[in-house]
């Protein structure tokens, strides 16, 4: 493999690892999106919360850095009172 096709294939690899974590967080966006509403129970705000959690370990695998950001945020993590 030459420079070029190894330089090429980087920004490959790099542009799936922004498109899979862009559908990650859009996934846990829709899911906490989802799970908030007046008519919704708050196990339902918990589970979500959960799952989000777990998107976000996905995350850390693929982006280590984003992981980071969000883990900072103290939005998804399970302090619901």
């Amino acid at each position: 493999m030459n420079a070029d096709e190894k330089m090429q294939w980087n920004l490959t690899e790099t542009n799936k690892m922004k498109k899979e974590t862009s559908d990650l967080l859009k996934e846990a966006h829709l899911t906490i999106t989802n799970a908030r509403g007046i008519d919704v129970p708050k196990y339902r705000l918990q589970e979500a919360y959960k799952k989000v959690r777990a998107i976000y370990r996905q995350i850390k695998d693929i982006e280590p850095a984003i992981y980071e950001v969000l883990n900072d945020d103290d939005n998804h993590k399970t302090n619901t009172k």
